[in-house]
């Protein structure tokens, strides 16, 4: 009797230790998984969950920081929220620019109000302020180059950057 009780209780550990579990009970945001073809050992392909984050640069009129002056860049903030919610364990660095008009001291206290206004926003959307990071380059990382309104406009932007450990 004991002796089936003990093969009853070891079939149950063993039975426990075999059970599958979901992929995405622990899935990390931060994990690459290779998924290969088991009948040739092939990789078929790397998919990382990262790669699914979608952030859209947003763009400012000239010597403002107003989100609400370009009705594409309020969207554009508005889809960027909601694609951050869907990924709470990714965090963000704000990078705000400038066109190359104003001196380098004005354009890099505009491109900060640029990227603070975006964190100020994402924040009041419910994104944890510990996950955004800004940071302003000023008229130093230009997106294009030449001396026009079209290349201007350009540059007159915050970029949202994945921060990967």
């Amino acid at each position: 009797m004991k002796y089936l009780f003990f093969c009853t209780i070891l079939f149950i550990i063993i039975l426990s230790g075999c059970t599958q579990k979901n992929i995405n009970d622990e899935l990390n945001i931060n994990d690459t998984i290779i998924v290969s073809d088991t009948l040739t050992s092939d990789t078929v392909a790397i998919y990382n969950p990262m790669d699914e984050i979608n952030l859209e640069t947003v763009y400012f009129k000239y010597n403002s920081y107003d989100l609400n002056a370009i009705p594409s860049t309020r969207e554009s903030m508005q889809r960027n929220a909601r694609e951050l919610n869907k990924y709470p364990s990714v965090n963000i660095r704000l990078e705000g620019h400038c066109d190359e008009r104003g001196t380098n001291e004005y354009n890099l206290a505009l491109g900060q109000k640029r990227a603070d206004i975006c964190r100020t926003y994402l924040i009041n959307y419910g994104i944890a302020p510990q996950r955004i990071l800004t940071i302003s380059y000023g008229e130093e990382k230009p997106d294009v180059f030449g001396g026009d309104e079209n290349s201007w406009g350009k540059n007159r932007r915050v970029e949202f950057k994945i921060v990967r450990e």
